[in-house]
């Protein structure tokens, strides 16, 4: 077989092929974990609180998937809870440095009585939305969330994560 006779458009698949082959880490995701602050109003009482999260982002798709645990310490009279979450973000319109999104998922929250020891949970979901700037593998965002459990509640997150590794897929 002569190179001479092969048509032009018989190469078009190949260097397709061997295109994707080379990009690799388009096809790749990472893992992201961080730290936040974040700020409650819970049946009208605001609170501050502080957590962290772990989780994955599909460099090949706008999605991460991520899981999450705040701390809202006991203040005066009010009980300490925690908040525990499972949810995603998914990218709106990717501008450069700043990412709109969409964020959703389950959340459980725990609360712990002070003196009386008597514990609760109540389960939900939340729904928000949120900006983040990514520079190489540091990673800023501030993002509103609307939490529905038995009561509901207004949440403001301030957060700053890492990702790092190569996840194959």
């Amino acid at each position: 077989m002569s190179w001479n006779k092969v048509p032009g458009k018989s190469f078009l698949p190949w260097l397709i092929l061997l295109g994707l082959l080379g990009a690799y880490n388009d096809l790749s995701g990472q893992y992201i974990g961080g730290i936040f602050v974040e700020k409650s109003d819970d049946a009208g009482t605001k609170r501050d609180g502080f957590g962290g999260e772990l989780g994955i982002k599909v460099a090949f798709l706008p999605i991460e998937v991520f899981g999450a645990g705040a701390h809202f310490p006991a203040v005066q009279q009010d009980e300490s809870f925690r908040v525990w979450s499972l949810g995603a973000r998914a990218k709106i319109v990717p501008i450069p440095l700043l990412n709109p999104y969409l964020t959703g998922g389950l959340s459980l929250k725990k609360h712990v009585g002070g003196d009386s020891g008597i514990t609760s949970s109540e389960d939900g979901y939340f729904g928000g939305i949120g900006i983040n700037a990514t520079l190489k593998s540091f990673k800023v965002y501030a993002e509103s969330k609307y939490e529905v459990q038995g009561t509901s509640s207004i949440t403001f997150r301030l957060g700053a994560s890492l990702l790092w590794g190569r996840l194959r897929f």
